[in-house]
């Protein structure tokens, strides 16, 4: 984030030029260095650039238990008494590498800074972290830590073996956006690890199947507000 003196000094974008799969950049100004400093210098200034903030909830520690391959097919997953589990919430911005009506811009790697501002105009750093290379009009997701507002717990619900070759399960996800005054979108990606073989025979909410292993919910929920996912998973060998 510049503040207005910041962008009255400016002296224009850093150029950029292509040099077989590298990129050169040409500053537009003069800049001094001395023996052994390092520098910061802006390549780019924009007023406003469109972000997604989004949240994700779920499970993280797939430990060897759980795979497809370690778990056993006959048993529960969460032991016999069907205890529910804590599911850990992360916040992320996504934005598109930027296009602007006098240049396209890639984005150099390096690390990534993330400011709000505050209510007496001071601008406060939220997260940071690294974003790789990413060429123009790519999408560049960035991580900036826990959240703590959004809570959510899983149960599994339903435990079937069906025979010999087939196994049914069902899990209920409870979300819960403790935020007071802003509605949330959090992405709720679940794995299906007991085999490769698997089937959705129901589900309250629509997913998008991300891999060969996962699917993932999308919730919108309003300040203080609740929303509950169920969805049955059959698995077949």
């Amino acid at each position: 984030m510049l503040n207005a003196s910041a962008f009255d000094s400016y002296e224009g974008d850093v150029e950029e030029r292509d040099l077989f799969e590298y990129k050169l950049y040409e500053i537009p100004r003069l800049t001094h260095l001395n023996n052994n400093e390092t520098k910061q210098i802006e390549f780019l200034v924009l007023k406003s650039v469109p972000v997604t903030i989004y949240f994700v909830c779920g499970k993280t520690n797939w430990n060897v238990g759980d795979s497809r391959f370690g778990a056993s097919l006959n048993k529960p997953y969460i032991n016999n008494d069907y205890k529910s589990e804590e599911l850990q919430s992360s916040v992320y911005i996504e934005f598109n590498a930027i296009e602007t009506d006098k240049t396209e811009v890639d984005l150099p790697a390096g690390e990534i800074r993330v400011y709000q501002e505050d209510v007496d105009g001071a601008a406060l750093l939220i997260g940071e972290n690294k974003i790789k290379h990413t060429p123009k009009g790519e999408k560049v997701t960035v991580y900036l830590g826990k959240a703590f507002d959004i809570v959510g717990e899983r149960t599994q619900t339903h435990f079937r073996l069906i025979g010999e070759t087939v196994l049914q399960e069902s899990f209920e996800i409870k979300l819960r956006n403790r935020k007071e005054s802003e509605t949330v979108e959090v992405r709720v990606p679940e794995r299906l690890f007991r085999w490769s073989n698997w089937e959705i025979l129901n589900a309250n909410m629509d997913y998008t199947q991300k891999d060969a292993s996962t699917i993932e919910f999308l919730a919108i929920i309003s300040p203080n507000g609740e929303v509950v996912i169920t969805y049955t998973v059959q698995y077949s060998w």
